[in-house]
């Protein structure tokens, strides 16, 4: 009995690591698009994906991202947002990033 059930809470602490975010059709075309700034796109590990829509019309998707840098480490979660061709990672422009992650990403 008690190994029956220590390999349930392993397949369910597996599968809980394991988790990948269910992104729509459109969160995974603007992923792509953040994919084609990173050395290793296939190392891209996602967390707290969001499609925020503006007034305007437009939708952003923000969130936080990890991946391989060149020298084949992560650097840990970082934010991002993704709108129409523009790619912004938190780590490359800190000063102008966090006041729009705030206005568009916090709401």
């Amino acid at each position: 009995m008690k190994v029956i059930l220590l390999w349930c809470a392993f397949l369910l602490s597996s599968f809980v690591l394991a988790a990948e975010p269910v992104l729509s059709p459109f969160e995974r075309q603007e992923i792509e698009k953040l994919k084609l700034q990173l050395v290793d796109p296939e190392s891209l590990n996602l967390r707290n994906i969001q499609t925020v829509e503006l007034e305007n019309g437009a939708s952003i998707v923000c969130g936080e991202m990890n991946a391989k840098n060149r020298s084949g480490g992560y650097n840990g979660f970082q934010r991002f947002f993704v709108a129409g061709q523009i790619v912004r990672l938190a780590s490359v422009e800190p000063e102008t990033f966090a006041g729009v992650w705030e206005m568009i990403c916090e709401k």
